[in-house]
């Protein structure tokens, strides 16, 4: 994304421009993932990065899904759904040191983004534990809503995302 901001990129929505980028990782520098696959789809004049995911042998994978990237008055704007499957429950609630009072089954984490790349505003939506369908809980939604709300709601490393995890998670009473 600040690849395409800072270079004005704005030929990439060209209507005439159909490409596929696939990018694979097998060892990538991250505290929660191993590899990556990196499918970026320019479709004439939409971009999307559908399918593409990260990758943990000890935790699970995270796909993404319905995404796509739109210029709006000079502001990059990406938007998109994600599964989050978890291989290994234990891991992932020792990873993110979730209280083991707070623990309950999970396989899978769904939720949406949006993310606004000139003031780097994260909106998180539709978050849902095990289930597409939208069944979170009223304590969870007040997070998201107050972490949305908040102006200054950047998640900029990796405390600040194990501590918002933490915090659903001691919201949710599944």
């Amino acid at each position: 994304f600040i690849f395409i901001k800072s270079s004005n990129l704005e030929f990439l929505f060209n209507k005439n421009l159909s490409v596929k980028i696939d990018l694979n990782s097998k060892n990538i520098q991250n505290k929660l993932f191993d590899s990556s696959k990196i499918l970026i789809n320019f479709d004439n004049g939409k971009i999307n990065f559908n399918n593409s995911y990260l990758s943990s042998e000890k935790i699970g994978s995270l796909k993404l899904n319905e995404s796509k990237i739109d210029l709006v008055d000079g502001q990059l704007i990406f938007k998109s759904s994600f599964n989050f499957n978890v291989i290994n429950q234990d891991k992932f609630y020792t990873v993110f040191q979730i209280p083991k009072k707070n623990r309950k089954l999970l396989k899978n984490i769904f939720f949406d983004l949006n993310l606004n790349t000139l003031n780097n505003k994260l909106n998180i939506s539709n978050f849902r534990i095990n289930s597409k369908k939208s069944v979170s809980n009223d304590a969870i939604r007040t997070v998201i809503n107050k972490y949305n709300n908040d102006k200054k709601n950047k998640i900029q490393n990796w405390i600040n995302l194990k501590n918002f995890t933490r915090e659903i998670f001691n919201s949710y009473s599944g």
